[in-house]
């Protein structure tokens, strides 16, 4: 296993700048008040009677402000561009797409069926937790090649939540798609996240929004004429169509939560693609607070194939 350090270069455009701009005055005066550079700042947890939150390079700091429920409503109503209605779906799975290099989770009081089992939708949002983008010129760069010399077999990115597993996969397809060879990347984009419009218009890449990842996968492999097809958080869902894109000859870069190559083994479908070794790389996540790098633990198929018959 090989081991890798970098540190991203930011760009002076702030996602969370634009985000705290839509909060009630009283609220954003509040973050503004911690007095550490917003252009660090990964996630805020928005409350509703409970303490706020804001996390930046893996550590959480409370923000002592709480939401009220109007303001609540009207933030979320403000989001869904005033209508709930045109957003009933992508709320009742958990999250919105909102553009701008922000992407928001909710999660309130569920209205399910009678017997308790399906979700219909949310009764009430109590808490909101927006999670930013940040434009990283020089993310992923030092990977490309290890990611081309992969090829046929693609490359499976994992880390815990929260571990910038989104940000390498849209920093490595910028670059796998750019510069002086590129290759047509297809962006399988269901939740809005990866798409996070910092894209260059240079770029010979194909954005799939909003379709279902493993039908997005199949559709990408049939009519898009992809050298690489990227997809977020594979899993039982994702793994036939993913199986499928790899015996056609296709590589996928895609993205999977675990903590380590054994946890990997550990989840049914993950070990099944290994075996089947779709991927000739493994790229873990290691991000560290101080100083905002990233370690990467890279991995190559005949160490895996020592894993999987150990």
């Amino acid at each position: 296993m090989r081991q890798m350090i970098e540190q991203g270069i930011r760009q002076t455009e702030s996602a969370p700048e634009r985000f705290l701009k839509r909060l009630p005055p009283r609220v954003s005066e509040a973050f503004a008040a911690l007095r550490t550079s917003v252009d660090t700042w990964d996630e805020l947890h928005l409350r509703v009677g409970r303490y706020c939150s804001v996390t930046r390079r893996g550590e959480t700091r409370r923000v002592p402000v709480t939401l009220t429920e109007q303001e609540m409503d009207a933030l979320l109503h403000a989001l869904c561009k005033g209508s709930l209605y045109a957003y009933r779906d992508s709320l009742t799975q958990g999250y919105l797409s909102i553009g701008e290099g922000i992407r928001v989770g909710v999660c309130g009081a569920a209205a399910t069926d009678e017997t308790g089992t399906q979700l219909l939708g949310l009764r009430r949002v109590d808490t909101l937790c927006v999670r930013f983008s940040h434009p990283l010129r020089s993310i992923g760069r030092t990977l490309v090649g290890d990611v081309r010399s992969a090829f046929p077999r693609g490359t499976l990115v994992y880390a815990p939540p929260g571990g910038g597993k989104t940000t390498l996969l849209r920093a490595l397809a910028t670059h796998l798609a750019g510069g002086e060879r590129p290759l047509r990347v297809a962006l399988i984009d269901t939740r809005g996240e990866l798409d996070d419009g910092f894209f260059d218009k240079a770029l010979s890449l194909s954005v799939l929004s909003h379709y279902p990842k493993g039908q997005g996968i199949e559709i990408a492999t049939r009519t898009q004429d992809a050298q690489l097809i990227v997809c977020d958080e594979i899993g039982a869902d994702e793994a036939r169509a993913v199986l499928s894109v790899a015996n056609s000859g296709v590589p996928i870069l895609a993205s999977a939560h675990a903590a380590s190559v054994e946890d990997l083994l550990r989840r049914p479908p993950l070990r099944a693609l290994c075996e089947a070794a779709v991927f000739g790389l493994y790229i873990g996540i290691e991000r560290r607070p101080c100083g905002g790098e990233s370690h990467y633990h890279l991995t190559e198929w005949a160490e895996m194939g020592e894993a999987l018959c150990g």
